[in-house]
């Protein structure tokens, strides 16, 4: 399942989205640094990859994070593999449209 939130700002929208079964890991990176996948920043709702692929067209910005999330939107066009990093084997990708 992939899970996704809408956050407004002023002048943009951005789209969190991850696949449910990552809700509350921390990932530790090398360097110290922790990436924590906290419920309240991405789960609003369960989205289908059409409902994701929609929602990420309309976004300005986006952070994703997990192998259905991803996938979905590198097939859609929205993210290239070669912008996915891997981190301690979770893909993670990020969007910044520019206007």
């Amino acid at each position: 399942m992939i899970l996704a939130k809408y956050h407004q700002s002023e002048r943009d929208l951005l789209l969190a989205a991850c696949d449910s079964d990552l809700i509350g890991k921390t990932i530790i990176l090398e360097n110290g640094a922790e990436v924590k996948i906290l419920e309240s920043f991405y789960k609003d709702k369960i989205v289908s990859e059409e409902e994701l692929i929609i929602m990420a067209k309309e976004c300005t910005t986006g952070n994703f994070f997990g192998k259905e999330t991803i996938n979905a939107l590198t097939k859609a066009g929205i993210i290239f593999k070669e912008s996915t990093m891997d981190l301690k084997g979770v893909p993670h990708s990020q969007l910044y449209k520019f206007f």
